[in-house]
């Protein structure tokens, strides 16, 4: 299964090679918006997310599983002040829409380049004791 870093990595090239439509996922061939884009490099049709929010998740198959945890890393970073965790599949899909169609190739480049980059855990540092050296 794809991990969500090589969807988002692979998103770009789909809207490279395909170019970019706005407010529509696109078809089969042709330009796609971002969410079709992230579909498209998921291995599914770039209208996969029309109908998922109707399936519980327990049916959704790997594929439609990986797709959207890229959307939540993307989500995560286009959208940081929303709690991602939960977000109903419709709001991610209405807030990334929104974002991308208002987006410069700029904008959804670079987030998707960030969003893509492997998680690093938090830094803990260690508490000081003592006195501080200056």
């Amino acid at each position: 299964m794809k991990t969500a870093e090589n969807i988002l990595n692979a998103t770009m090239g789909v809207l490279i090679d395909r170019g970019r439509a706005f407010a529509d996922y696109g078809g089969s061939t042709g330009p796609v918006c971002g969410l079709g884009a992230l579909a498209v490099a998921s291995g599914l049709e770039p209208d996969a997310w029309r109908y998922l929010s109707e399936d519980p998740e327990e049916l959704w198959e790997p594929a439609e599983i990986a797709m959207v945890e890229a959307a939540l890393c993307l989500l995560e970073t286009v959208a940081p002040w929303l709690d991602v965790e939960d977000t109903p599949l419709d709001d991610l899909i209405a807030v990334l829409g929104d974002w991308y169609d208002r987006a410069t190739d700029n904008e959804v480049f670079g987030a998707l380049l960030l969003a893509g980059l492997p998680k690093v855990p938090a830094l803990s540092l260690p508490e000081q004791t003592g006195a501080v050296h200056v």
